[in-house]
């Protein structure tokens, strides 16, 4: 018995390591006349095109790190949610543009960390926030933003001011 269990062992190997798919390229579908590829641009960000992109499960977004942001280096996303407070102190930022531009379409939630060490947005310098209201991120503060390449402006989606 001890020996039909270690050969089974022995055969089964292979089926149970996983292994890591590597694709060079592009990955293109076709079903019909259906076509979707899956591609990766020289930046790292993945692209899917076709009709649509469904799934029975969650998408689960991370949130950055929090980070510390100076008035005169503004805000560079590197997250889809930004976790973020003024370094050392209230912050109103002077950098040109306030966020680092994005590739059209791109969104991004801006949180704010501090009720001591917020963020203030205003409207100009490549963002538009509805009806120009300025904007100050204090803790557990958000607020959305689409990335419009054509306006070259990051533009106000929601916000929520706790």
């Amino acid at each position: 018995m001890k020996k039909i269990i270690i050969i089974l062992a022995i055969l089964l190997m292979p089926f149970m390591a996983r292994a890591d798919l590597v694709v060079t390229g592009k990955i293109i579908m076709t079903k019909g006349d259906n076509t979707s590829t899956i591609e990766m641009d020289d930046n790292g960000n993945v692209y899917v095109t076709g009709k649509g992109l469904k799934t029975d499960g969650n998408i689960i977004k991370v949130p950055s790190d929090i980070t510390n942001i100076t008035a005169a280096g503004g805000i560079t996303v590197t997250s889809a949610i930004m976790v973020i407070q003024g370094s050392g102190g209230a912050v109103d930022i002077t950098a040109n543009p306030q966020i680092a531009d994005g590739y059209d379409g791109q969104q991004v939630e801006l949180r704010g960390n501090s009720d001591t060490n917020t963020i203030l947005l205003e409207t100009g310098n490549g963002l538009s926030l509805e009806e120009g209201v300025v904007f100050t991120l204090g803790l557990s503060d958000s607020i959305k933003l689409t990335y419009s390449l054509s306006e070259d402006l990051w533009v106000c989606g929601r916000r929520v001011d706790n």
